[in-house]
């Protein structure tokens, strides 16, 4: 997957989502001032189900509930090759108020189990044109990151249990050649990591 990017992945076709919270963060998010969002991602060029649609539902300081009134839907642009961007405005949405404490981003309103995508950014903005301007500026900042494949530690493109069988044999001491073998990213190769690529490969 990209460098800093979520990997979403839909574990059945009924209503996959991923909770986004907002409401320990130092920094406050005024929604009075914020009303448009920015969503950068990257839809997987293999996915077999529709994946046109997405939506999220907002919880504020004014209300914790989720519900249809407090919601957004979204048309998902995009072949799975780049990233996309998309711009959600709540400037007419009389629920968009207040601090926002919690986002429910249901990636794909219809897909199939297994489809998935990589969330690279989720940013706020004033403005619609700003929210334009920034969505371009970050998806092709994306578009341009080199590919890391974290875990494809034999470095042949697939990860998968050769890389495993690599892994263990570093982590042995034997003399062998490893790459993105740090998975979780604490600056290290260790069993850690080892214990991570299985469940990558066991949970497909």
């Amino acid at each position: 997957f990209a460098a800093r990017a979520l990997k979403l992945t839909a574990s059945s076709f009924n209503d996959p989502y991923a909770l986004l919270r907002y409401l320990y963060t130092e920094q406050k998010l005024d929604l009075s001032t914020y009303k448009y969002a920015v969503l950068v991602y990257r839809k997987s060029s293999s996915n077999k189900g529709a994946c046109e649609t997405g939506s999220v539902y907002f919880q504020t300081t004014n209300d914790y509930q989720h519900s249809g009134e407090r919601s957004l839907s979204f048309a998902l642009d995009g072949t799975g090759e780049e990233y996309s961007y998309v711009v959600l405005d709540f400037s007419s949405d009389a629920n968009w108020k207040n601090e926002l404490v919690e986002l429910r981003f249901d990636f794909f309103d219809s897909c199939s189990s297994g489809d998935s995508m990589l969330l690279k950014s989720v940013s706020f903005y004033t403005s619609e044109s700003s929210a334009q301007l920034e969505g371009a500026r970050l998806a092709a900042e994306a578009n341009a990151e080199p590919e890391i494949m974290l875990g494809d530690v034999t470095g042949d493109g697939n990860i998968d249990t050769k890389d495993i069988v690599r892994l263990m044999k570093y982590l042995a001491g034997a003399d062998v050649a490893v790459t993105h073998s740090d998975i979780n990213e604490d600056n290290t190769s260790d069993v850690r990591d080892l214990i991570r690529l299985m469940k990558m490969i066991a949970e497909g």
